[in-house]
């Protein structure tokens, strides 16, 4: 009797010890799985049915594994129809907002910010049934483990932008439409060219080709649109050309190699009258925007292009997807391509080097509102306004190292090109996309 007793209690400590134990575990796994998954899925939320396809796809390749990390989750939960799978699989839906209403695959997939990702998964139990026998007739030797995630764009709209910000900007004239009207792909100015002798005629008119010919070399392809240019050169001076900070070269430098961003930089800001931080200044507010120092930025943005360790781009160039790239994809220039070369199954090859930010501003907007996304007035000589912010991904030339396309290729006041790649997600860039409108800057994080 005192062995039985001591057997049931063995049991009983075992059952406690080990099945509850491996439940505690299996139930942290398949919730870093989730943590995973919904990040995953989230980032690739763009808007498009395209975009919820690949944010499913995201959150099942994740790779995290449960079970003592024996057991992987690759399978979608279905509820219906013959081959119905409620255990072991995942669930990956989307909403609008947080706690909206939530679907696999929204007839329309514009505004869907959110990823929720679900598990359940069935854990043996192996010394607990022997001490529940005593008190039910049918006692459970599986125990269902449930584990769930949301992650969400979190727009920053009335977010400061204070690190990592590049002295350059992205010039749009279409604050309310989806990626400000840029091309995913594009070539943009982020460094407009020189006026010429005749700038003081090109605003005469306002034809494109008229506009095209106030600048000394023709600015970047995806600018080449009438009402682009006749803000600039309606708005800007001559000594403007988008670059924002200072002329020094220690300072140019330090902002495009490193993180000393001159001022923050917030939504609906005017980059004509920023509040700086030097004696110069006074804190009082004055202009940072001026025409840069074109002879040595050039050197230095290859310095960061040379900076990415993509030393082979695994993409569409070689067609064989095994990162056995040959140096033409590192001196790949031509928008989509490089930005599906460069992102390869939707993640940076190298260290994000070649990406950067900028504001995305307004030339001549006053009096921004960053609620309707509209100007007070347009066509002001003392205003431009942050409409909101854009992820670019400079040009390279060479090997991973050693990049010279911008000396290669400019020759005094040509324009520095860059490609858009999308709304800026921070640290987290991947190329895709975002639906979350407003400044189109976004973080994504776990909300639940």
């Amino acid at each position: 009797m005192t062995m039985a007793a001591g057997a049931f209690s063995l049991f009983g400590a075992m059952g406690v010890a080990i099945d509850v134990g491996r439940l505690f575990i299996i139930r942290n796994e398949t919730q870093a799985y989730c943590d995973a998954a919904a990040l995953a899925a989230a980032l690739e939320l763009n808007g498009t049915s395209q975009g919820i396809t690949a944010a499913t796809s995201a959150a099942l390749n994740v790779g995290n594994k449960y079970n003592i990390d024996s057991s992987a989750l690759t399978t979608q939960c279905v509820t219906s129809g013959n081959n119905t799978i409620t255990t072991n699989c995942v669930t990956v839906d989307f909403a609008q907002t947080q706690n909206g209403t939530y679907s696999s695959n929204p007839s329309n997939a514009s505004g869907y910010i959110y990823a929720r990702v679900q598990t359940s998964v069935n854990a043996n139990l192996y010394f607990m049934p022997a001490l529940l026998v005593k008190f039910t007739s049918g006692p459970g030797y599986i125990q269902k483990v449930n584990a769930l995630a949301i992650a969400g764009q979190i727009d920053l709209s009335t977010t400061q932008i204070k690190n990592g910000a590049m002295p350059y900007t992205a010039v749009s004239t279409n604050p309310s439409q989806k990626d400000f009207g840029f091309t995913v792909g594009g070539l943009y100015d982020m460094q407009w060219p020189q006026y010429n002798a005749n700038r003081g005629h090109c605003a005469q008119g306002d034809s494109l080709s008229h506009l095209e010919d106030c600048f000394n070399s023709t600015p970047c392809s995806g600018d080449l649109n009438s009402a682009t240019l006749k803000a600039v050169t309606q708005s800007w001076g001559a000594s403007t050309n988008g670059y924002w900070g200072y002329n020094s070269n220690s300072d140019i430098a330090g902002t495009v190699l490193g993180t000393n961003q001159i001022v923050p930089v917030a939504l609906g800001d005017n980059l004509q009258a920023m509040p700086e931080t030097t004696a110069n200044c006074n804190s009082a507010p004055c202009n940072v925007l001026t025409n840069g120092n074109k002879a040595v930025e050039a050197g230095i943005l290859d310095a960061r292009a040379s900076g990415d360790d993509d030393v082979v781009l695994a993409g569409s160039n070689n067609g064989t997807g095994n990162g056995n790239c040959s140096n033409s994809c590192w001196n790949n220039v031509d928008g989509l391509t490089t930005i599906s070369d460069y992102f390869f199954n939707d993640n940076p090859l190298g260290n994000g080097r070649r990406t950067f930010l900028v504001p995305v501003v307004y030339p001549g907007c006053a009096n921004y509102n960053t609620t309707t996304q509209t100007c007070g007035s347009t066509g002001t000589t003392t205003s431009t306004a942050v409409i909101g912010w854009g992820e670019f991904l400079l040009y390279s030339k060479g090997t991973s190292g050693n990049s010279t396309w911008y000396k290669d290729n400019l020759q005094g006041n040509d324009p520095f090109c860059a490609i858009y790649v999308g709304p800026w997600t921070g640290p987290e860039g991947n190329g895709s996309g975002s639906s979350s409108g407003g400044s189109g800057a976004y973080r994504v994080k776990l909300v639940q």
